[in-house]
């Protein structure tokens, strides 16, 4: 037969079957799923890597169709798909497909519209994607949580090309250059957001500099202007970013704000440097004593350095603190919190000096420690020492001008004196007695009143008499609480005296204890000096912080007695004391 009449007649070559046993061998044992299907979605050839992917016979698949393995392609889905794919030619879509078991996976397929022996067919290639797309969602979570871990952190991130333009960033970073997404950032340039020009060119200078060096520029400080359009003080770090090849691709870099640390570190500095240089020496004490800080003012008022008072501890500074009793001053006071106390503190020359200590109990990360106020209080001791000596002087003048006026008004009668002038009577008494409670006076009384008997006063000198002693009694029991009554008799004079320990009369208020009838610092029923001023002859007046002490004297040479009508009532017109 002919290779003409052979053609006509309709069979193939040696060569054209070898050819067709390649391609049908090549199909069966290709390692993706191959399908060929009519219009109407049946299978008329599966391979072998079909068979097995989908759990089916060769002779079970031939006997279905696309919907059976494929739950998302119905028969209507699939008649308008075949249409399309008439008309497309070919087209690669994703899908899923059904095994015998019940198994559900994603495929990707390749549809190829033919026509062959007046059949029109498609012929599909079905790849498994189970493993791409477990890949792809590894891949995915990664980069999930990359984008979450970078939107999280406190710390701006961006990164650029080699022409400084941005390509992508995390949402604070976007936040802070008032984009509503990271996003936003791909394509812009530092010029394009809220910094300054002089700021973008800086920044775009510092990306030319870590891309052309390779090195990366780290934790350096520099100023940005925000979306308000305030300054803030960032932290910048910069790396060079390097592709799968090594090369450098674009920078890396970070930046976070630290605008409140610097603002309180500012503080800080600002504290300290007034620690340093207040006037008060200021010292931070450990538990053993030992300084852990010591100001300016302390130096200069130890004469120390502050090297080698860190060196040193309280007990070197005052000597009323040493090993043995620190530690019970220490736990006083933590109880306390806070407690103040005067010292002498001796310097590095060995001189004391008087301070006042302020210490405080403070805990600070765990650690205890006293703050502790120094001052020096020789100025003040000083000033007070010239005051008290100024008050005495003044109180001795006051009394001076007193005594002086009181004796006029009196016509010398009453002498404001001081303890010499009463000494001879107390301890020339021949008599005493002590008074604790009222019930003490009456006996006091008339004790006094047989003494003067005895000494020769008439009675009709005594009865008055007695009424100024029981006066007399009375006030020491009221305002010193306890008294001493003395009688004595010398040189033609008889007198009685009573001592008291109360606070005295206050230079104030003497010239209307003394001379204002009724007048008293406390209730009282006695018309205390005046009485005592019409009956006796003299009376000594010794008053003090100390004490009172008054001594009535009596002259016996006198028969009558002449009462003081020109006594003043008050204590009007007598001119105060100047000084």
């Amino acid at each position: 037969m002919t290779e003409h009449s052979d053609e006509h007649s309709g069979r193939r070559k040696p060569c054209e079957d070898e050819a067709l046993l390649l391609t049908q061998f090549v199909a069966d044992h290709a390692p993706d799923a191959v399908f060929w299907i009519d219009e109407d979605g049946r299978f008329t050839y599966v391979n072998e890597a079909a068979c097995r992917s989908l759990e089916y016979t060769c002779e079970e698949l031939l006997r279905m169709g696309v919907p059976d393995i494929d739950p998302t392609w119905p028969g209507d889905v699939w008649r308008q798909r075949w249409e399309d794919l008439k008309h497309r030619g070919a087209y690669t879509f994703e899908t899923v497909h059904k095994t015998k078991s019940g198994r559900v996976f994603p495929v990707e397929i390749r549809a190829n519209y033919i026509e062959f022996g007046g059949k029109s067919l498609d012929c599909a290639y079905a790849r498994d994607l189970t493993d791409r797309k477990r890949k792809d969602n590894a891949l995915n979570a990664t980069s999930q949580m990359l984008k979450l871990v970078l939107d999280t952190i406190p710390v701006a991130v961006w990164w650029k090309d080699q022409h400084s333009v941005f390509v992508g960033c995390n949402r604070l970073f976007a936040a802070n250059a008032g984009l509503e997404s990271p996003e936003h950032i791909v394509g812009k340039t530092d010029f394009d957001l809220p910094w300054t020009e002089e700021q973008s060119a800086h920044y775009r200078a510092d990306d030319r500099e870590v891309m052309e060096s390779g090195n990366p520029k780290l934790y350096y400080e520099e100023t940005q202007r925000t979306t308000q359009g305030a300054t803030i003080h960032v932290r910048t770090s910069k790396v060079p970013l390097r592709g799968a090849d090594g090369e450098i691709i674009g920078v890396l870099g970070t930046f976070e704000d630290i605008t409140e640390r610097k603002q309180t570190e500012e503080a800080l500095r600002l504290i300290q440097y007034a620690l340093d240089n207040i006037t008060d020496a200021v010292f931070l004490v450990r538990p053993s004593g030992r300084f852990a800080y010591a100001n300016n003012a302390a130096c200069d008022l130890s004469g120390y350095s502050g090297e080698e008072l860190l060196e040193m501890s309280v007990p070197d500074l005052n000597s009323d603190f040493s090993a043995a009793n620190w530690p019970a001053h220490w736990n006083e006071v933590k109880d306390r919190r806070v407690m103040t106390l005067e010292a002498m503190l001796k310097t590095k020359e060995a001189r004391l000096i008087p301070v006042e200590i302020r210490a405080n109990f403070v805990e600070f990360e765990g650690r205890e420690y006293h703050y502790t106020y120094v001052r020096d209080t020789s100025a003040r001791k000083a000033a007070e020492a010239e005051r008290r000596a100024l008050e005495r002087r003044l109180e001795e003048h006051k009394r001076k001008f007193y005594r002086e006026t009181i004796l006029s008004v009196t016509e010398g009668k009453l002498d404001i004196c001081d303890y010499s002038a009463v000494k001879p009577y107390v301890l020339g008494a021949s008599m005493a007695t002590d008074v604790f409670e009222a019930c003490d006076v009456g006996r006091a009384r008339k004790a006094a009143e047989i003494f003067c008997v005895r000494q020769g006063l008439d009675q009709d000198d005594l009865s008055t008499f007695a009424v100024a002693i029981g006066e007399a009694i009375t006030n020491a029991l009221k305002h010193g609480e306890r008294g001493r009554v003395f009688a004595g008799k010398a040189n033609g004079e008889l007198w009685v005296g009573v001592q008291d320990s109360g606070p005295g009369i206050e230079s104030l208020i003497l010239p209307s204890a003394v001379l204002r009838r009724g007048f008293s610092t406390k209730p009282s029923l006695g018309l205390g000096y005046s009485i005592m001023l019409e009956v006796s002859d003299r009376i000594l007046l010794k008053t003090g912080d100390r004490g009172t002490t008054v001594v009535l004297i009596k002259s016996l040479a006198e028969t009558t007695q002449k009462p003081l009508d020109n006594v003043p009532d008050t204590w009007q017109g007598i001119p105060s004391p100047t000084v």
